[in-house]
């Protein structure tokens, strides 16, 4: 599976990284501050699911990785919306 790319309404976007393993399991890995889903970490965790046939599911926040912006755009009243 490739990250493919979820487009917000407001022109900002986001991206996605899901596994389908073909089970009720999933595997949902939330990075943590300034990481992404390229780090070791969810490189770690995707092959621990792909490994024991678990669903994974992983994205880059707002201003993460390679979504939308950067961490100056990031701002509370833009999660409100």
């Amino acid at each position: 599976m490739t990250i493919q790319t979820f487009k917000r309404n407001d022109g900002t976007y986001l991206n996605v990284e899901y596994i389908d393993a073909g089970t009720q399991d999933t595997l949902v890995y939330l990075h943590g501050l300034l990481s992404c889903i390229k780090s070791k970490k969810a490189q770690f965790l995707k092959e621990y699911a792909q490994h024991n046939h678990i669903n994974f599911l992983t994205f880059d926040f707002t201003s993460h990785g390679d979504s939308w912006g950067q961490p100056k755009d990031w701002r509370i009243g833009r999660c409100l919306n």
